[in-house]
């Protein structure tokens, strides 16, 4: 089907909810035309069709009730961004070839992204106890010991430790280092440094599994699956040890292992920069944001302020 042969919509009728299965045809034609990555097609296309329902329930006249109403449901203001996002290129696409008359969401404003840190980190005494859970006489615990160093060693995220593969695993410079396919990377053109523990870790757990060239560098090892590993075991994995070790609260996952790690190594005094590659942070900004944190509670100006209710 051609351009031409879409049938024009008024911004009002792609707003109210007018919409018909023509909608969903464009989304998937705009969909094919974009140079994004798949996971990042597949956020879209869930942006655009949880518009065009909830239009569909809700009548609403405007972008900006849908964005309150994502936010209501205590969607996280990146998942809410990404979602806009989508829906304004969906927009503009739409514009471009005359289905629309103007881009109902281009002034849309994403909600702004807090400052510092919603998940939180384990303290030192917090992570010896989840470590001590880990049973290495096994194979399947020298395999989370491993995954564990790395995620609070390194700084790994979860799907940064599933796409691993044992060929990553080389030395430069005199070090040895794990390559990295970082997040919305399509290569691996990242590394990080295995030192002391993590280092050995990963390389007794490789000899003990007899691991092969070509292989993931961490696999199942139940009867039924011995493939690569998934993020959703891996922070199965790491829930599992927090609540056994006593530790696990509202905002403690995963991705907090890596929150510990930047700011265990600014705590010692690596320098930001150092730190920023570690984290392989894309903007200086981000890695700033632990900064902000530990300077927010080591200057805290609330203890300048009188006690004056004391006895």
């Amino acid at each position: 089907m051609s351009d031409k042969a879409m049938t024009p919509m008024s911004s009002a009728d792609l707003v109210q909810g007018d919409i018909s299965a023509l909608a969903e045809e464009w989304m998937e034609r705009w969909l094919k035309e974009l140079d994004v990555r798949q996971t990042t097609k597949r956020a879209y296309r869930q942006a655009v069709i949880r518009f065009l329902e909830w239009t569909r329930g809700a009548g609403a006249s405007t972008a900006v009730e849908f964005k309150e109403a994502l936010q209501a449901e205590g969607l996280a203001a990146h998942t809410v961004g990404v979602y806009l996002t989508g829906l304004r290129r969906f927009c503009a696409w739409c514009v471009e070839r005359g289905l629309l008359p103007y881009n109902p969401v281009e002034n849309v404003k994403a909600p702004e992204k807090p400052r510092g840190h919603l998940r939180d980190a384990p303290t030192d005494d917090e992570l010896r106890r989840v470590l001590a859970q880990v049973d290495r006489s096994t194979l399947a615990g020298m395999r989370n010991f491993a995954m564990l160093s790395l995620m609070y060693r390194c700084g790994l995220r979860t799907v940064e430790v599933v796409r691993a593969d044992v060929d990553d695993v080389r030395p430069k410079d005199g070090e040895v280092v794990l390559w990295v396919q970082g997040k919305g990377r399509a290569d691996k053109d990242e590394f990080v440094v295995l030192t002391g523990e993590t280092y050995n870790a990963v390389m007794d757990y490789l000899t003990a599994r007899q691991a092969q060239p070509g292989e993931p560098l961490f696999v199942g090892e139940g009867n039924r699956n011995r493939g690569r590993l998934t993020t959703r075991s891996v922070r199965r994995m790491v829930n599992r040890y927090f609540k056994a070790a006593g530790v696990w609260r509202p905002g403690l996952s995963a991705h907090s292992l890596r929150h510990y790690a930047a700011t265990a190594a600014l705590k010692a005094g690596a320098h930001p920069l150092q730190v920023q590659q570690m984290m392989r942070h894309r903007r200086f900004e981000t890695t700033q944001a632990y900064i902000h944190d530990l300077g927010r509670i080591a200057n805290a100006a609330e203890r300048f302020v009188p006690q004056l209710g004391s006895a």
